[in-house]
């Protein structure tokens, strides 16, 4: 046999073709990992990082110092949850080349463990059952982290659950040793009507009208907030200025504000035009922390027209509306009868790339979704402030509804969009608005100014060589501490508090942890049926559903099961009554047996 002959039938032998693939998976395998990049095949990127880490530890600075105190010898579950970690702790070694000296260090002797307590790094018990016997030791999950005579702690457990955000708390706190100035440079207007930021009651749960949980986030990132009187001038240290709610703006207040935005300031609004108590909820919600129903709702008017007059100047106006969107409404949670059952809620809408509603900006690169509740459209006059520019950034949906009074119940919100009398926009409705240039203030042709002795330092227009830029987003809800009253809307509230604190960064001009910080898993949307199944069966659709899989489907189960018995039968040439008959014969045999 020749060589060709030899190399011809191997190439038609399945087993040295399958020992070749495996061998050359293993080989690609040992060329990837030599190279600087890394495939990432889960949903949401759990193994690797973001772009994030590439531009904080691509910044020239001290060496990082990288101590990842992780027990090893854990049960499946938990080093399962752990394996991430670890990735994307390999990924940053990569990505800081010379700059990161990671070592991963397990306590198993005395000395070890007495070190990471030592950075401070305690022992977790973990319980061990095997067979019928079990066991506690102690489990140690913290990263030490130390750059010059600076040191910070990453804890991998919080309240007894592996960290889902690694990689966000690790640069965030990078860039805590890092930063040598602490100030945030963002202010929060404290005003009659607005939100507030207070610490919880212990008495009491979260309020719809608090956001001290986010606050306290967005401190502990970047720095503390400035607390701004209305009526009073803004700090120079501000350079983004927090305006929530309905607030109540006197001439003095808008004139601080005014030349807050002359200096080059920045204006994040959040405001609404509609107010509403919140439901009695059911005692069985209560007991489980479900209780964020809403009760009536009405338009504020004389409050709203106040804040328009005062907006309209900038050529920004909230509409007195309430917006709905059953198509894509945030599922919520309710009680029917004695079971908890997913609702949609209208009033809570999802926004997402898929569904369309973002504008191509680099605000939404890194976005997955934007959940608003409770809100309102933005309109604006372009013509106003030639000198700006005017964006939207955020579209309602094409077919959303309008109200000027509307229950926000869940079970009342349920036929929401089935109603033709329901008032639907004809066109996408914008919900966040940017301008951002030069202004003119509002107060240029006032002969008088409503601060006395003002006039040396008044400012007609945009102070030489700056710009600022106003974001305007009809709801102040967004980050509201009611979100925090259950599990199911925790994630709400953390895909929200990414995204704002995203508009922050980009008001302030440091985008570096945007990446990281939106790598939250988004949530589903309950699906409709098809429109031609509601057009036929319309509100008895769910009461048909639900009987035919308590009794229809386990009738046609029961007819399919004897209808391949009776085939079965057939084939060999027995009859239902035959087997009955010879099953009958067979226990009277068996009876005549046991009388002998």
């Amino acid at each position: 046999m020749n060589l060709k002959s030899f190399f011809r039938s191997l190439n038609r032998d399945t087993r040295f073709i399958a020992v070749n693939v495996v061998i050359l998976f293993m080989l690609l395998n040992l060329v990837a990992q030599r190279m600087a990049w890394r495939l990432d095949f889960t949903r949401d990127g759990l193994n690797s990082v973001s772009d994030s880490t590439e531009k904080v530890l691509s910044r020239p600075g001290q060496p990082i110092l990288v101590e990842a105190y992780i027990t090893k010898k854990l049960p499946g579950e938990i080093y399962g949850e752990l394996q991430p970690i670890l990735y994307q702790l390999d990924e940053i070694e990569r990505i800081g080349g010379s700059r990161i000296r990671l070592h991963y260090i397990d306590p198993t002797d005395e000395d070890e463990r007495a070190k990471a307590e030592r950075r401070g790094i305690q022992g977790i018990p973990i319980e061990q059952a095997k067979d019928d016997e079990a066991s506690v030791r102690m489990g140690y999950f913290g990263v030490y982290i130390q750059s010059g005579e600076q040191s910070a702690i990453v804890d991998l457990v919080e309240q007894g659950r592996i960290i889902g955000d690694f990689e966000y708390r690790f640069l965030r706190e990078v860039k805590r040793l890092t930063n040598i100035e602490p100030r945030s440079g963002i202010g929060f207007l404290q005003a009659p009507g607005s939100l507030q930021t207070t610490v919880w009651r212990r008495d009491a749960p979260p309020e719809k009208t608090n956001m001290f949980a986010f606050r306290s986030i967005i401190e502990g990132d970047s720095g503390p907030w400035t607390d701004v009187l209305a009526g009073e001038p803004v700090p120079e240290g501000v350079e983004t200025l927090i305006v929530t709610g309905l607030p109540h703006l006197d001439e003095k207040a808008q004139y601080h504000l005014d030349q807050f935005l002359m200096r080059g300031g920045n204006l994040l609004l959040m405001v609404r035009s509609f107010d509403f108590q919140l439901s009695r909820p059911d005692p069985r919600l209560l007991q489980m922390g479900f209780a964020s129903g809403g009760g009536q709702a009405s338009i504020e008017e004389m409050p709203l027209k106040d804040l328009n007059d005062w907006l309209l100047a900038y050529g920004l106006e909230l509409k007195g509306r309430i917006l709905f969107e059953p198509a894509l409404a945030a599922p919520e949670l309710d009680i029917e009868g004695n079971y908890l059952k997913r609702m949609k809620n209208p009033s809570w809408a999802v926004y997402s790339h898929e569904t369309g509603n973002f504008a191509d900006d680099p605000i939404f690169k890194y976005t997955g979704q934007v959940i608003l509740p409770w809100f309102s459209d933005v309109q604006f006059n372009p013509n106003v402030q030639p000198d700006a520019r005017y964006r939207t950034l955020l579209y309602s949906s094409d077919g959303v509804i309008f109200r000027e009074a509307a229950s926000l119940a869940l079970k009342d919100m349920q036929r929401m969009g089935s109603d033709p009398a329901d008032l639907r926009s004809d066109r996408p409705l914008p919900l966040l608005v940017e301008v951002k240039g030069r202004f003119r203030s509002a107060f240029f042709e006032r002969e008088e100014l409503p601060v006395k002795d003002e006039k040396a330092k008044f400012r007609p227009g945009q102070q030489s060589g700056t710009e600022s830029t106003i974001l305007m987003l009809g709801t102040p809800y967004v980050v509201s501490d009611i979100f925090l009253r259950n599990e199911q809307n925790m994630q709400i509230f953390q895909l929200n508090a990414a995204f704002l604190a995203g508009l922050l960064d980009h008001l302030q001009g440091d985008t570096d942890l945007q990446a990281a910080r939106s790598r939250i898993p988004t949530i589903p949307l309950l699906e409709d049926p098809p429109e031609f199944i509601m057009y036929f069966l319309g509100s008895a659709f769910e009461p048909i559903f639900q009987w035919f899989h308590i009794l229809g489907l386990p009738l046609l189960l029961g007819l399919y099961g004897w209808r391949r018995l009776a085939r079965r039968n057939q084939k060999r040439g027995l009859t239902l009554d035959d087997e009955a008959a010879d099953l009958e014969e067979d226990r009277s045999d068996s009876n005549q047996e046991n009388l002998k």
